[in-house]
C-alpha cells in the first residue's frame, strides 16, 4: 500500500558518503547543477532543472484520488529549502507532521492526527553526518534503530524494543539511494522470518531532491517502512520476496519531475489511484 508521504516516509529520503547522500542541489542554489548517475535500473538522472532560475524547485502539494473515489490532499510548507511540516487532509481527518532541524539536519519529526500526537521520531547522526540512530516513540512503545556503514557500501541495522531485537538486516544502495532491504523479523525466536524488499526507480528527478536534510532520513525505521520512496529518482516498481506488489507510471514536467502518477497496488486494488504533483514553479 502506498502512502504518498506516509507519516514518516516523507521523512523523505537521503544519502551520505556510503553513498547514502547526494549533493543537495539547493546548496548550489541552482537545480540545473544536479549531477546525474546510474540508478539500479540502469538509467541516467536527467537533473532537476529550474529553467535557469536560482529558486530551487520544491513540491508544494499532492492530490491523490483512489479508485474508490476517496481524495487525499497533502500540502508541504518550507522555510527556504527546509521543510517545516506537511499536512494530509481527507474527508474525515487531518494528519500533520512537523519537522525540527539542527543546522541542516532533520533531528525530530512529530506526527499528529486530528490534533492528537501519534508519534515522535528522533534522529541522530555520526561525525560524517550519516544517520546513525533513529528513536521512534509511539505511545508507550519505543523502538530504537542503530545503523552501521560497511566498507562494501551496504548499511546494516538493528531495531530494538527495550531489550528485544525486533528486526535486523541489510540495506543496499545504488545511485545514492537505498533500493533493497533484507530484513529478519523477530530474530532468534520461533516467530523469526525473513523478507526481501526491492524498489526499482526511473531515471528522472525526485520531487524532494532540493529539500535540505531529506535524503538522510529515508533510512528511518527500515523494519517498519515498506520499500524506498527515492531521493534522487522515483519508484516505478516494488517487490516483496521477488513478487511484484506495486507499480507506478509517470508523466513529467519540464524539470523531469513527476507531474502525474498512476499507482497500481497489485495486492489491494482499493489502494490504487492517481496522483497530481504541484510545485512552486
Amino acid at each position: 500500500m502506498k502512502k504518498t508521504l506516509g507519516i514518516f516516509a516523507l521523512i523523505l529520503t537521503i544519502f551520505t558518503s556510503c553513498e547514502v547522500e547526494p549533493i543537495d542541489p539547493a546548496l548550489l542554489n541552482n537545480t540545473n547543477n544536479n549531477s546525474g548517475g546510474n540508478n539500479n535500473g540502469g538509467g541516467n538522472n536527467n537533473g532537476g532543472g529550474g529553467g535557469g532560475s536560482n529558486t530551487p524547485v520544491l513540491l508544494t502539494k499532492v492530490i491523490e484520488t483512489l479508485t474508490n473515489g476517496d481524495v487525499e490532499t497533502t500540502e508541504f510548507f518550507y522555510s527556504g529549502t527546509k521543510i517545516l511540516k506537511f499536512t494530509n487532509t481527507t474527508s474525515n481527518s487531518v494528519e500533520e507532521t512537523l519537522y525540527t532541524y539542527t543546522g541542516d539536519l532533520i533531528t525530530q519529526a512529530k506526527a499528529n492526527l486530528n490534533g492528537v500526537l501519534l508519534e515522535t521520531v528522533n534522529f541522530e547522526y555520526d561525525t560524517s553526518l550519516r544517520l546513525k540512530k533513529c528513536t521512534s516513540i509511539y505511545g508507550t512503545t519505543v523502538n530504537v534503530t542503530n545503523y552501521t556503514y560497511n566498507s562494501n557500501g551496504t548499511i546494516t541495522f538493528v531495531t530494538n524494543e527495550g531489550s528485544d531485537i525486533v528486526a535486523n538486516g541489510t540495506i543496499y544502495v545504488a545511485n545514492n539511494q537505498g533500493y533493497k532491504k533484507e530484513i529478519v523479523f523477530d530474530p532468534g525466536t520461533s516467530f523469526e522470518y525473513t523478507e526481501v524488499q526491492e524498489t526499482t526507480f526511473d531515471n528522472k528527478v525526485n520531487p524532494f531532491i532540493n529539500v535540505t536534510g531529506y535524503a538522510k532520513v529515508e533510512l528511518e525505521s527500515p523494519s517498519e517502512v515498506i520499500g524506498f520512496s527515492g531521493v534522487a529518482n522515483n519508484p516505478v516498481m516494488f517487490k516483496k520476496n521477488n513478487i511484484t506488489r506495486e507499480t507506478s507510471t509517470y508523466t513529467y514536467n519540464s524539470n523531469n519531475m513527476p507531474l502525474n502518477e498512476v499507482f497500481t497496488d497489485l495486492v489491494n486494488s482499493t489502494w490504487s489511484g492517481t496522483y497530481q504533483y504541484f510545485y512552486n514553479q
